[in-house]
């Protein structure tokens, strides 16, 4: 299940831990700088994702900081190995941009968003682990 957040350049761009975890991997995807809110950004714009486990080890949750047209600078403060909290400032992307997260279709979670709804970064809840 993916879950994409695109921002504008109105909208503050730091980027939040979606759940409590440890950091399993990082890997920078060089790309091209396509507009965030295409879905072509998703394959083919530069990327940073990380790899999260969950503290209660049932799933991994993947979390995608795609640069976009204007948004050519990507930053992530976490490393592997970093256990991090829900709602931790851990990166942004600067001016115009997108976030995806990624879970398991069969990792029991249940969205609370709705396509096109505004999310507040730090206070929407996307979505609960059953």
């Amino acid at each position: 299940m993916k879950i994409a957040i695109f921002m504008s350049l109105l909208d503050v761009h730091v980027n939040r831990v979606p759940c409590d975890g440890r950091v399993e991997t990082l890997a920078h995807r060089p790309g091209r700088y396509h507009n965030a809110a295409r879905e072509a950004a998703s394959a083919e714009n530069e990327a940073m994702a990380m790899l999260l486990a969950d503290v209660e080890g049932r799933t991994r949750v993947l979390v995608r900081q795609v640069a976009g047209v204007l948004a050519r600078r990507i930053v992530c403060d976490a490393a592997e190995g970093d256990r991090v909290k829900r709602g931790e400032r851990y990166g942004m992307i600067k001016f115009g941009s997108r976030v995806e997260v990624f879970v398991p279709v069969d990792a029991g979670f249940e969205p609370a968003v709705a396509p096109a709804q505004v999310v507040r970064a730090g206070e929407t809840v996307l979505g609960r682990f059953r």
